[in-house]
């Protein structure tokens, strides 16, 4: 996953240590459980297998990720049961470039 350049319109406001240390837990926790990626537009949407850990570890995602780019919205998908089942993830069209980076860093996180 690589950085986008901080004078972007919209950029993460985290520092290339912080960056990593995000990448790294992303991968960890949160990409072994999305069991597809799609793009549509200025939409993410990441489609999980269920764990019992799975609303924690979202919820805590993405937490994190609304202090550093808090241009993008994040809304967690539940099925009947509370059980999460999905994760958008959208915003204005000058974040096309940050989402992407959500996108390859999912393809990334599986090989």
């Amino acid at each position: 996953m690589e950085r986008l350049d901080k004078n972007a319109a919209v950029s993460c406001s985290l520092n290339d240590e912080e960056f990593r240390d995000r990448r790294a837990l992303a991968r960890r926790t949160l990409i072994p459980k999305i069991e597809s990626c799609d793009r549509t537009g200025d939409i993410l949407l990441f489609t999980f297998y269920q764990s019992s850990d799975l609303r924690q570890t979202i919820e805590d995602f993405v937490t994190l990720e609304q202090q550093c780019c808090g241009f993008l919205t994040f809304k967690i998908i539940d099925v009947d049961d509370g059980q999460p089942t999905a994760l958008k993830i959208s915003g204005p069209p000058e974040a096309s470039a940050t989402i992407d980076i959500f996108a390859a860093a999912v393809q990334t996180g599986r090989s």
